[in-house]
């Protein structure tokens, strides 16, 4: 019985890693070319990807983004950013959605596949049509890019990638950096 009941267990947690390890879509190149439409909101969104860029070269060195302009900008990126004036359906401040090949295998770890194109779409205003500020602005988009580094929401409430509707935080925190360190590090299969 308590045979049956290890091989469970273990069985459990076998599978258990193996979902997390197949959880997220990541990037296999980089620099990533960045499109970002041209808004008055342009900028608090550029300086979330710099400021992404600037904290993961304490896990990743080679995480970097070259911001495009213009319509063969565009047609070359990995990511495009577009704003809407007024809230998204579901009532997000923002939307991704992102075309990814499935079934990969890196030497990083095991993914559902890698991202080839993530897009972007941020709100301008609030449901009430109210315009967000641009201290907002870049808080959503810090989680926005982070989102599109394939980065999950986590439980850290003070952190950019809490998924909670507030975005008041308006850097990368070390929470953050260990989510992505966790998206983008080698692990090593022991045998």
């Amino acid at each position: 019985m308590m045979k049956k009941l290890l091989v469970v267990l273990g069985l459990m947690l076998f599978f258990a890693g193996s979902a997390f390890a197949w959880s997220t879509p990541r990037w296999t190149v980089f620099p990533l070319n960045v499109y970002i439409e041209d808004d008055e909101n342009s900028a608090p969104v550029q300086q979330a990807f710099l400021d992404w860029q600037t904290s993961a070269k304490k896990v990743n060195p080679f995480i970097r983004f070259d911001i495009k302009d213009g319509p063969r900008g565009l047609r070359k990126s990995q990511i495009d950013v577009r704003f809407v004036s007024g809230a998204q359906p579901n009532g997000q401040y923002y939307t991704i959605s992102s075309n990814s090949l499935t079934d990969g295998f890196s030497l990083i770890r095991n993914t559902t596949g890698f991202f080839y194109h993530v897009s972007i779409t941020i709100s301008k205003a609030d449901s009430s049509g109210k315009p967000l500020s641009r201290s907002k602005i870049h808080s959503i988009a810090l989680q926005a890019v982070g989102r599109s580094l394939g980065v999950n929401c986590i439980g850290a409430p003070n952190a950019a990638m809490s998924c909670n509707t507030t975005y008041d935080i308006n850097s990368v925190t070390l929470q953050d950096l260990n989510a992505l360190k966790n998206v983008y590090s080698y692990v090593r299969n022991h045998k």
